[in-house]
């Protein structure tokens, strides 16, 4: 029986993208020109990224910077916004972030600050945010080119170069900022397009040996909810392409990645020091054992030397 429903659910997906492809918001074989993005205000959602018509866009956190990793079925699902010709910035969108990746039919897909974007197929009508947290990858996308979740989770993954450091609930890499105050972020406009906050619509959660009670958030100026961490408001670096990326440490002497007890780390972690193996080259102790031999050598000639004398 549970199959049978799960097939239904998926043919019925599957039937809601193609009736949105035939009111033509699916994926289509050309765009008709160039898309135009915009911010809107969703009260489900919050402030975030539509299409000029002001359907809801998404992005997908196993989409590495400027690829999307969605084709075939679920590309059916969640049909890409496709352009024809360079994307257009409407109400409130940051031209500089607006972009597009080809895919593997050859079509334009527009992205935002490195993110793919797409629409939900089951978003019906106009204000529809049904795609909204789908599998805990599927998010709306805020103004500065990040993901807005609803609960959003901080994790802990071990790094080889940094030992364990917090990532959100898809393993990418979070940073704070030195030059931010307790519980207060000074990181806003162009820097929270490079440095993206990580916010949420509702209160974080912590997963693995992430600690819950050091867990918090802040209000934005703008009115969104940023997720704090020991008291830091936590960001993504816009660059890292994928999940596991660290590129944003150390960024001007001021960005880092933190530990499971919410300070930053400010070094990479020392290798443990390895046994020895007998061909280690000659150290300070073995060339001083080398002068004691020769002492005792030439003291041992000279007594022979002398008992032959007498």
């Amino acid at each position: 029986m549970r199959r049978i429903i799960a097939g239904l659910g998926v043919v019925a997906v599957v039937g809601a993208a193609l009736v949105l492809w035939l009111a033509g918001g699916g994926e289509p074989a050309a765009a008709a020109g160039p898309a135009s993005v915009k911010i809107s205000v969703s009260p489900l959602a919050g402030t975030m990224l539509t299409d000029g018509a002001g359907r809801s866009l998404y992005l997908f956190t196993r989409d590495e910077r400027n690829k999307s990793n969605c084709a075939g079925a679920c590309a059916q699902i969640w049909p890409p916004l496709i352009t024809e010709g360079a994307p257009q910035a409407s109400t409130g969108a940051a031209a500089g972030l607006l972009g597009s990746t080809a895919r593997a039919d050859g079509s334009q897909q527009v992205t935002y600050n490195g993110w793919p974007l797409y629409y939900y197929a089951q978003d019906t009508q106009m204000g529809d945010v049904k795609g909204q947290n789908v599998n805990n990858v599927w998010f709306v996308v805020s103004p500065y080119g990040g993901p807005r979740m609803n609960w959003a989770a901080v994790s802990v993954r071990a790094s080889a170069e940094f030992g364990n450091i917090l990532t959100d609930a898809s393993g990418r890499t979070l940073y704070l900022f030195t030059r931010d105050e307790k519980n207060k972020t000074n990181c806003a406009d162009r820097c929270a397009q490079i440095w993206p906050p990580l916010l949420t619509a509702g209160a974080p959660t912590a997963s693995g040996s992430a600690t819950a009670s050091l867990l918090g958030f802040i209000m934005r100026e703008e009115g969104s909810t940023q997720v704090t961490y020991n008291g830091w408001p936590l960001y993504y670096y816009a660059p890292d392409d994928k999940p596991g990326d660290t590129k944003g440490q150390n960024v001007g002497g001021v960005w880092y990645v933190l530990s499971p007890a919410g300070e930053g780390v400010r070094a990479a972690v020392t290798p443990a020091a390895l046994p020895r193996t007998g061909d280690e080259p000659a150290g300070p102790l073995l060339a001083l054992g080398a002068l004691l031999g020769a002492g005792v050598l030439l003291s041992g000639l000279w007594l022979r030397r002398r008992q032959a004398a007498a």
